[in-house]
């Protein structure tokens, strides 16, 4: 999953889009081992917010508050939650997740043909 994600981190990178950390909601941002092992892949700090099980109501309603005009921008849900915890990638470790990664990557167009997918 950590390098499936990454995949998709480096499209939006592809795409322009700046990444300097990554925000972790829902039930895997309660373990600090596994926003340990995404900040080592991924190369880049993951950050537990201080709203967790309630982040995808919480986007919903933020969204909804933009739609009907009493919320300027989707900006506002940053004020709504605070950062709790911050998970800064280790240079050793995040070397030997790119060796995996490439793997992963190699495994995937390898099987790519079978399932009749295209990336």
């Amino acid at each position: 999953m950590a390098f499936n994600l990454g995949i998709c981190i480096d499209a939006f990178r592809s795409s322009g889009a700046r990444i300097d950390s990554v925000d972790a909601v829902g039930g895997g941002a309660k373990s600090d081992v596994w926003l340990q092992v995404l900040a080592d892949v991924w190369g880049l700090p993951v950050r537990r917010r201080s709203i967790v099980d309630e982040a995808n109501s919480l986007g919903a309603a933020v969204l909804g508050a933009v739609g009907l005009g009493s919320v300027p921008s989707v900006d506002a849900a940053r004020s709504l939650s605070v950062v709790e915890a911050e998970f800064v990638p280790d240079a050793g470790r995040t070397a030997a997740y790119r060796v995996a990664a490439e793997r992963f990557e190699q495994a995937y167009a390898s099987l790519e043909p079978w399932y009749g997918g295209t990336r």
